[in-house]
């Protein structure tokens, strides 16, 4: 579990923020996530998620993922799961954390994105909150 400052969403308020996320963009995200995954990693140049980023980027913000009230420069996600591994497993507010990182850090960083993109943990964050979602929503 992650250290959360009296301020900070918690992991429970982040989950119930991912799951107040309209449905039809979770469908949205499932998909991208099964497309993202069967890409071969030395041509992501012309994944169909780097043609439509912005489509996606949308997408992360409509169902909650980047979380609004977190202190993102102060959380160590990268040293937790380096070069995304453990994702698969990994607590979803943590991916909901990683994931805002990643958006924030991105207008600061020149390349930042597409670096995540190109190593396909941008890949596995989206897949993980597919299964996540699809794990609490299924009867």
């Amino acid at each position: 579990m992650t250290e959360v400052h009296s301020d900070e969403a918690s992991d429970a308020d982040i989950e119930r923020g991912l799951l107040s996320g309209p449905a039809a963009t979770w469908e949205l995200i499932g998909s991208i996530a099964r497309a993202s995954l069967d890409w071969p990693l030395d041509d992501w140049a012309n994944l169909p998620l780097r043609v439509e980023f912005s489509q996606v980027h949308s997408a992360l913000y409509d169902i909650n993922a980047v979380v609004g009230r977190f202190d993102w420069p102060r959380w160590h996600g990268e040293e937790r799961y380096p070069a995304g591994a453990g994702l698969e497993t990994a607590p979803i507010a943590d991916v909901a954390r990683f994931i805002t990182c990643i958006a924030r850090a991105d207008r600061f960083v020149d390349g930042l994105l597409d670096s995540y993109v190109a190593s396909g943990v941008l890949a596995r964050l989206i897949d993980r909150l597919a299964t996540w979602y699809q794990a609490n929503t299924t009867p």
